[in-house]
């Protein structure tokens, strides 16, 4: 004999709760991270070509919108 059919709206409820509270919390933090280690790498790539090339700015331009 089946199973009644039982409704997935509260678990998905709870799922959403969690979701959007880790979403807020942890993945913020995460992308902080992210962009600082980023930026740190910019930084870095962009003193080692200005020390290779003799000051000369190899960097390509970023294009205005």
């Amino acid at each position: 004999m089946p199973a009644a059919a039982k409704s997935f709206w509260p678990a998905f409820a709870a799922f959403m709760a969690v979701a959007g509270t880790y979403t807020t919390t942890v993945a913020r933090g995460e992308g902080k991270a992210m962009d600082s280690a980023s930026t740190r790498y910019e930084k870095s790539r962009s003193a080692y070509l200005r020390g290779v090339t003799g000051g000369a700015d190899l960097e390509p331009q970023k294009q205005a919108s």
